[in-house]
């Protein structure tokens, strides 16, 4: 398989279209995110795989030369290019059904695990309501102010959360958004936006250990619809594992609604035999 250049990025566009609970591939080929396009061929590829930091997005029928061409990718080229950016594990979205089976015996020689992930999804209201933190906890914007605070604990993590799909710290403050809460001095958890694109956004949430189960997870939530109102966001989306309960009763909480199940997985890049 082969890089894709940026102004060829039209030959991709149907595999990728019955796939719209997917906004990184949306803002992916519109340049709005960071990332890079494989194709079998660049002129009427057969499959294509969309690739943006951790996540993996194949598309394509799985016929036996297509999953022998992502299967002999995945090993040469993908995994040398992974390594280099020190990356442990990639989480594989295979678009199409039929995939998973072939892809678990190709990966035989690799820590894998397949499995079902959901899509939730909410409208953003031009006027959220008021949201009620736990005690003793606050809510503040993720901004350079926050970044810059003295002693404030677990910054570096949420710095690194910050560039989980952006470049860099500073590309995330310019172009998405989220609020944190803050107990004691410490962060006590994040609500991030991802792959902010054509007036809708991802949400990337984590409430560290010490505070889960305190209803942080749903205040942060409702505290992130409220910010996204402010930005112009008219929809949010809100991926988690289905057998992630506690995550799917988060996003019910705070309003959304499934819209489907889907297939994923994740592949550890280094080979185990």
């Amino acid at each position: 398989m082969q890089l894709l250049a940026r102004h060829r990025q039209d030959v991709v566009r149907e595999l990728f279209a019955a796939t719209p609970y997917h906004l990184a591939i949306q803002a992916a080929l519109a340049g709005a995110v960071p990332a890079q396009i494989f194709v079998d061929a660049a002129d009427s590829p057969q499959i294509a795989v969309v690739w943006v930091r951790h996540r993996l997005y194949l598309a394509g029928a799985p016929t036996g030369h297509n999953i022998a061409a992502f299967a002999a990718f995945f090993d040469g080229d993908l995994v040398a290019r992974a390594l280099e950016a020190g990356m442990a594990v990639l989480k594989l979205h295979p678009l199409q059904a039929g995939w998973l089976d072939p892809l678990a015996h190709a990966f035989e020689t690799r820590r894998h695990f397949f499995g079902v992930s959901q899509y939730y999804r909410r409208t953003v209201p031009t006027d959220p309501a008021p949201v009620t933190w736990p005690d003793t906890y606050s809510n503040h914007p993720v901004d350079a102010m926050l970044l810059a605070t003295e002693g404030l604990e677990f910054v570096e993590q949420l710095r690194d959360e910050m560039c989980s799909e952006r470049n860099s710290v500073d590309e995330f403050l310019a172009n998405s958004f989220g609020v944190c809460t803050i107990h004691q001095a410490a962060l006590a958890g994040w609500c991030l936006s991802e792959y902010n694109y054509g007036g809708a956004c991802e949400v990337g949430i984590e409430t560290l250990e010490p505070h889960q189960r305190r209803g942080l997870a749903t205040a942060m939530t409702l505290a992130f619809v409220q910010t996204a109102a402010t930005r112009g966001v008219h929809t949010a989306g809100w991926h988690c594992w289905a057998n992630n309960v506690s995550s799917g009763a988060t996003a019910r909480k705070a309003g959304f609604t499934w819209v489907t199940d889907y297939p994923a997985g994740v592949v550890w890049v280094e080979q185990t035999n």
